[in-house]
C-alpha cells in the first residue's frame, strides 16, 4: 500500500515538473516574439524548439496529500483469541465390544494325541539299575555307579600304618581305596598317612542298616580293597575289607622293611574274611 501511494506522488511530480518546463518555455517564446530585432543580422535563427508549437499546459487538479498512519505498535493485540474449548461429557457411556459367537460342532471329532519319542542320553551323568543294559559290557564306573545305587547309605573308613610289628608310625604313606568288578577296578580314592601314621576318613557305599533287621538277609555291609605302600616297606593289599552304615572301620598297616624280606618280595596279600558273629 506504502509502495503504490509514493509511485503516485512521484508521478505527480514528475507531470508538474513537465508542466512548468512548458510554461517556461512558452514564456521565454513570447518575450522572443515581442522583443524581435529590426535588422536581419540581429535575428536569431529560429532554434528547433522555437519552432514546435506552442502547446497550453493542461491544468492538473491539486489533490492534498495523502498522510499514513503512524505505526503504533500496540495497536496489535497481545493476546491471541483463545480457543474454543472442546465439548467432552462428564461421564461418556462405555463401549462393550461385542463378543462374536464361538461355532462348535455338535459331535467335534475326538482328537487323540501323539506320544513323544523319549530321548535319552547318550552318556547321561545320573544311571539307575533300571537304566543299565542287560547283557551289554559295561565299564568300572558304570559298575561303581550301580553299585552306589544299590548302597544309598554311607560307611567310614581310616587306615594306620605302622612298622615293627606296630610300634612306630609310618608317616607319608600312600592308601589306594578300590573296588573290584568284573569289568575291572575302579579306585574310589587315595589318602596319605600324616603324624602318628593315620589318614583321613574317607566316605564308602554302604547298604541300610535297618536291612539287618529282615531275616534271612544277607546284604548287610559292602566290601573293599586297600593298599598301603611306602618306599623302602613292602605293600600290603588287603582285600575285602567290610565297611557297615553308619561306623568307622579303622585298618592298621603292619608294614615290613624290604631288608627284612626273604626272596625278593615286594608285595604281601591279605584276604579278610567275612564277619561270621552279626
Amino acid at each position: 500500500m506504502e509502495k503504490s501511494e509514493h509511485s503516485k506522488r512521484t508521478h505527480e511530480q514528475e507531470l508538474q515538473r513537465y508542466a512548468n518546463e512548458l510554461a517556461r518555455y512558452h514564456q521565454k517564446s513570447v518575450t522572443a516574439h515581442t522583443n524581435t530585432p529590426t535588422n536581419e543580422k540581429d535575428t536569431p535563427t529560429p532554434s528547433i524548439m522555437q519552432a514546435l508549437p506552442v502547446f497550453e499546459p493542461m491544468p492538473i487538479p491539486s489533490q492534498p496529500p495523502q498522510t499514513l498512519p503512524a505505526f503504533d505498535p500496540n495497536s496489535f493485540p497481545t493476546q491471541m483469541t483463545p480457543p474454543l474449548p472442546i465439548m467432552m461429557e462428564e461421564n461418556p457411556p462405555m463401549m462393550t465390544p461385542t463378543p462374536l459367537p464361538i461355532m462348535m460342532e455338535e459331535n467335534p471329532p475326538m482328537m487323540t494325541p501323539t506320544p513323544l519319542p523319549i530321548m535319552m542320553e547318550e552318556n547321561p551323568s545320573v544311571m539307575t539299575a533300571s537304566t543299565l543294559p542287560i547283557g551289554l559290557p559295561t565299564t568300572p564306573q558304570e559298575d561303581y555307579q550301580t553299585f552306589k545305587l544299590k548302597n544309598p547309605k554311607t560307611g567310614y573308613l581310616k587306615v594306620r600304618a605302622m612298622t615293627a610289628r606296630r610300634t612306630y608310625p609310618v608317616e607319608d604313606a600312600m592308601i589306594e581305596v578300590s573296588k573290584t568288578f568284573e569289568s575291572g577296578k575302579y579306585v574310589i580314592g587315595t589318602l596319605i598317612t600324616g603324624i602318628g601314621g593315620v589318614s583321613e576318613v574317607i566316605e564308602l557305599p554302604a547298604p541300610d542298616k535297618s536291612l539287618s533287621e529282615s531275616p534271612g538277609n544277607t546284604d548287610l555291609f559292602t566290601t573293599i580293597d586297600v593298599i598301603v605302600s611306602r618306599e623302602g616297606y613292602i605293600e600290603m593289599y588287603y582285600k575285602n575289607l567290610p565297611v557297615f552304615d553308619g561306623i568307622t572301620s579303622i585298618q592298621t598297616a603292619d608294614l615290613l622293611p624290604i631288608s627284612a624280606a626273604s626272596d625278593g618280595m615286594t608285595s604281601i596279600e591279605v584276604i579278610e574274611r567275612e564277619p561270621t558273629d552279626l
